[in-house]
């Protein structure tokens, strides 16, 4: 964060706050790789560098603690990967081999070359989507690439009924809805 105010508020709830994030890098569109930038920069000054980093953003407040071991045990068990993150399937009428797209001159045509041949959506490959829930990378693959994937991303795979992003009024009710009807899950990292 870079309010002080926020930062207290942490502080009274136990999270460690070692730093704010400069005014600039804490704008609604600031790219994610600059923040995460300046996070190894102060890092590397305070000598704590670690060997892994684990991205949660707030707006995916579905996450279990299931969910972070799930991936550390993944990342631990493949030293070759660079990283995991979370997706949840794309429903099959969604995926990209069951998607057209409308031509210049107004006729379908099929976005995946040899997709004419799919004659039932249930046929369709299955598709992922990054549900922001949970990203995990290596910092060295961080440090070589420039990106969170790296060259071997590891999806860990997550049910819808656990991915929510709060994006919108809508969905901010729908996760009041969620918490009001399972009490249980509004302390997920318990």
């Amino acid at each position: 964060t870079d309010s002080e105010k926020i930062a207290e508020l942490g502080r009274q709830i136990g999270i460690e706050v070692p730093f704010l994030r400069p005014a600039e890098l804490a704008q609604d569109d600031t790219p994610m790789i600059a923040v995460l930038t300046h996070l190894l920069n102060f890092l590397s000054t305070s000598g704590e560098m670690p060997d892994a980093i684990m991205l949660l953003q707030p707006t995916s407040p579905l996450r279990r603690a299931e969910h972070l071991r799930a991936a550390a045990r993944m990342l631990e068990d493949h030293p070759d990967a660079d990283s995991v993150v979370a997706v949840t399937e794309v429903p099959r009428h969604y995926a990209p081999s069951y998607l057209m797209k409308i031509t210049p001159q107004g006729s379908l045509d099929y976005y995946v070359p040899g997709a004419e041949t799919l004659r039932r959506r249930q046929d369709a490959p299955a598709a992922y989507s990054r549900n922001g829930t949970l990203y995990l990378f290596r910092v060295d693959s961080f440090e070589k690439h420039g990106d969170i994937y790296g060259k071997v991303c590891l999806p860990l795979m997550m049910s819808e009924a656990d991915t929510l992003n709060l994006d919108s009024q809508e969905d901010w009710q729908e996760a009041e809805k969620i918490f009001q009807k399972h009490p249980q899950i509004s302390t997920p990292l318990t």
